[in-house]
């Protein structure tokens, strides 16, 4: 099981002004499939609403049947603001999703966020039939500029 974690970018969240004073660019419209991904896309993701935009809609793609195959045997918890969605596959075709309300958060940072993760796979799948029961946890870190 892999956990899709990232940083929440709440409206007039604690962590807006930490953010707008590192710098914001302009905000952008995904609307589909056919949007072409901005030349500067650092530049692009500085802006929250293009964050927030960006995780929507690699979560509505996601749930897409067309991922039924990609998503087959797989669970995928993606967090999407506070809530946290579990996506899958069981026949290759359709895709489910249903939020899991045990990892609904209102923390705004993945490094934060994360140990609420941490601690639902250990209670949820150490003792899950179907894998050996390893818990394997990687963090990444973006150091700034």
């Amino acid at each position: 099981m892999v956990h899709f974690v990232t940083d929440s970018y709440i409206k007039h969240g604690i962590k807006e002004s930490e953010r707008q004073r590192r710098g914001t660019s302009a905000a952008y419209m995904i609307s589909g499939r056919s949007t072409k991904v901005r030349r500067n896309f650092a530049s692009f993701m500085k802006n929250s609403d293009n964050k927030r935009q960006l995780l929507q809609f690699i979560l509505c793609e996601w749930r897409q049947p067309a991922y039924g195959s990609k998503l087959l045997g797989c669970t995928i918890p993606f967090v999407c603001e506070e809530s946290c969605v579990k996506i899958r596959s069981e026949d290759g075709i359709t895709v489910t999703s249903t939020e899991i309300t045990d990892l609904r958060s209102t923390q705004e940072e993945a490094d934060t966020r994360i140990i609420l993760h941490c601690q639902y796979a250990a209670e949820h799948h150490v003792n899950d039939s179907t894998n050996c029961g390893d818990v394997f946890v990687i963090c990444i870190k973006k150091s700034m500029p």
